[in-house]
């Protein structure tokens, strides 16, 4: 009966008003996109209009992997790289490519979880407040206030290499994967005093191993040297990004949604 009540109540709609539905039969079989409009719908954006993705290793309390998180993502597991901007992932162990283009250090501050936790800004390595912190209980660099973390943050500016598509892309290093970011300097370093060529010039494979101390277990990166640049659309990708991030016209961002971490 009740089935019935519904379909009845369902007939009783009034129909909506006459426009027609659009089927994909009636649908012109060949349509001339790109000519007199081409490019058209993006006049009025900017680059703060687009996100650039940051790289980061997916660790296993990592909301992707909780079916019950709105980040899920199907099919990720621990150790994968995460795009942020596509949501694609990257198999830890395959790895990515990448071109290094810019480098950026700086100190983010953040709430302590006690206190609710929370993004509070960036601080400049040069900031006297730097020299005002203390370590707690917990090694944790944390400013006279009591309740205001200091998270050291090395941030390098990359080209992915996705497929034939080169991708600005921004990676964050903090805690133990700084010792990495400074092994990844040295060995650019290394490389300019060889062959006098800009960091861009080259191209490294970031895969994903696991690591661990006396407070638990979580994936680290692992940089090898792949080889120099071989595409010019790549190159050209690296020095379009050098020049804007120089120029200021994008900005080396720190990733604020994800707090400091206590490996």
């Amino acid at each position: 009966m009740a089935t019935k009540k519904s379909q009845q109540t369902k007939s009783q709609v009034p129909p909506s008003p006459n426009v027609p539905a659009v089927r994909r039969e009636t649908l012109p079989s060949t349509i001339n996109y790109g000519q007199v409009h081409a490019g058209a719908g993006m006049e009025q954006a900017d680059r703060e209009s687009f996100a650039i993705p940051f790289l980061s290793i997916l660790q296993k309390m990592s909301p992707q992997l909780d079916r019950n998180a709105p980040e899920f993502i199907k099919g990720a597991v621990e150790g994968n790289i995460l795009n942020t901007a596509s949501q694609e992932v990257y198999d830890g162990e395959e790895g990515i490519l990448v071109i290094p283009v810019s480098f950026r250090r700086v100190f983010t501050a953040w709430t302590i979880r006690e206190k609710g936790g929370g993004f509070k800004g960036e601080i400049p390595t040069d900031d006297p407040s730097i020299m005002t912190t203390r370590r707690d209980e917990k090694n944790r660099e944390i400013l006279p206030d009591g309740q205001t973390q200091l998270n050291d943050t090395r941030v390098h500016g990359v080209i992915l290499l996705d497929g034939d598509r080169p991708i600005p892309a921004l990676l964050n290093m903090t805690s133990t994967q700084i010792k990495k970011s400074k092994r990844w300097m040295t060995q650019m370093q290394e490389k300019q005093q060889g062959d006098n060529l800009p960091t861009f010039a080259h191209i490294w494979k970031l895969t994903t191993i696991a690591e661990r101390n006396d407070k638990g277990s979580w994936m680290g990166w692992n940089i090898e040297h792949d080889g120099k640049v071989a595409e010019q659309e790549h190159y050209d990708a690296a020095l379009s990004f050098y020049k804007a991030l120089g120029s200021g016209a994008v900005k080396m961002r720190t990733d604020q949604t994800h707090g400091p971490s206590e490996d």
